[in-house]
């Protein structure tokens, strides 16, 4: 077991927590992020609980057998690991859960988002509990518990000065991503291990989410949407790209989206009394990846001068530190983008449910100016005392003030 593996993870309290008052927990999330381990750190605080991991042969044909036999033998609490192999034990788990509510019964992993399964039996409403587990975030590898989120929704900045300048510093973090097997490795093995990865992960679980025969086709479309992280997203130009049918690379799309390779950012409008557009952004879900499929070696991001390779993929990066920071935040946080007719774009807008935001915006060079921020201030100034905060994260060296609720702050703030 590799060291980064073992590292404490903050889903581990949220997991325990929705334990001790829910009856079912799933811990969703890729391939190789951890979920296995993170069951193992869950068990030792919890106590005893039988495994049962369905990418054994053996185990899976029980499994699908007879579900409810299966689950009689194995006895409660029980852990279940790649439950998308046999979705029917959800609905074998109803039973059960149905006849004794008490929580923590059953936890149970899936690589692929159950919610969006074609053979889900059940949907399972109020009686299961989902997470997603991200690949580790800088503050996770670091050992470091990261609040950027919950302070900047105080408006707190914490001061933050004589950072190493430019991007340099950031791009090891960025091309090593947060795979747990990839962070471990040297550069020069990555990329054949996350094409490996894709490869063996079209093998093991694209049957079991969609009726797809044409594997070649889906890596492809996988490829080209990790090239086009941190952009509109745009089926028919894809499918030109690749003379492929748009609906066909709208479902490819949402496969990788099931499991757990792209992120959706969708456009937020707050009911300003303007044009939006209404896109959705894609990102990749690990920078690692990206900078894998397409060649972007450490060294590349920081001589790309113009920012066209840097840019989108520094964005991706802050934007997944973001997504994963708002899955522990202290009130519940969606992440949005925000583009309108007029030019003005925000490249992640966090909401809460009391419809307070705050908007950040991320530059891959090492200096601001005030033109840089007006998107931040038309969002603030249409929106008003809920806009709670708004800030560039770019590679300077310190946290700078640039108005009302408005800063400048190094990327490295995110796990500071």
């Amino acid at each position: 077991m590799n060291a980064e593996s073992e590292l404490p993870r903050r889903h581990t309290d949220l997991v325990v927590e929705r334990l001790q008052h829910l009856r079912i927990v799933a811990l969703l999330g890729a391939r190789q992020v951890g979920k296995s381990t993170l069951v193992g750190q869950v068990l030792r605080r919890v106590g005893e609980m039988n495994i049962a991991n369905l990418d054994d042969e053996g185990v899976l044909v029980a499994a699908k057998s007879d579900p409810s036999g299966f689950l009689a033998a194995r006895g409660r609490p029980l852990a279940i690991d790649e439950i998308q192999r046999a979705p029917d034990l959800l609905l074998a788990m109803k039973m059960v859960v149905d006849h004794d509510r008490s929580p923590g019964q059953y936890l149970v992993t899936g690589s692929a988002n159950l919610r969006l399964l074609r053979t889900l039996p059940d949907s399972l409403p109020g009686r299961i509990s989902y997470l997603t587990l991200q690949p580790f975030s800088q503050g996770e590898l670091g050992g470091v518990r990261e609040t950027f989120v919950d302070r900047a929704f105080e408006n707190v900045v914490a001061p933050i000065f004589a950072q190493p300048i430019g991007r340099a510093p950031y791009v090891q973090r960025i091309s090593a991503g947060g795979y747990p097997e990839a962070h471990r490795l040297p550069e020069f093995l990555r990329e054949s291990f996350f094409r490996d990865y894709l490869e063996a992960l079209l093998d093991q679980d694209l049957s079991t989410i969609s009726q797809v025969t044409r594997s070649d086709d889906v890596l492809r479309v996988f490829s080209l949407a990790l090239a086009r992280t941190a952009s509109l997203l745009n089926s028919a130009s894809m499918g030109r790209e690749l003379k492929l049918d748009h609906k066909t690379v709208a479902h490819y799309l949402l496969i990788a989206e099931r499991l757990h390779l792209l992120t959706r950012l969708p456009a937020w409008s707050g009911n300003l009394g303007k044009r939006v557009i209404r896109a959705p952004k894609i990102h990749a879900v690990d920078s690692g990846m990206v900078c894998s499929i397409l060649g972007a070696s450490p060294q590349r991001l920081v001589e790309d001068l113009d920012g066209s390779l840097a840019g989108p993929i520094f964005e991706t990066f802050v934007v997944g530190e973001l997504l994963k920071q708002s899955g522990w935040s202290m009130s519940p946080t969606r992440v949005f983008h925000y583009r309108d007719t007029n030019g003005h774009e925000v490249d992640a807008v966090l909401e809460r449910p009391s419809g307070e935001i705050i908007a950040c915006d991320v530059k891959a060079a090492a200096t601001v100016q005030r033109r840089d921020f007006l998107s931040l201030i038309s969002l603030r100034d249409a929106i008003g005392p809920r806009f709670k905060f708004g800030a560039i994260l770019y590679t300077g060296q310190d946290s700078l003030p640039f108005g009302d609720r408005l800063w400048a702050i190094p990327i490295s703030a995110l796990w500071q």
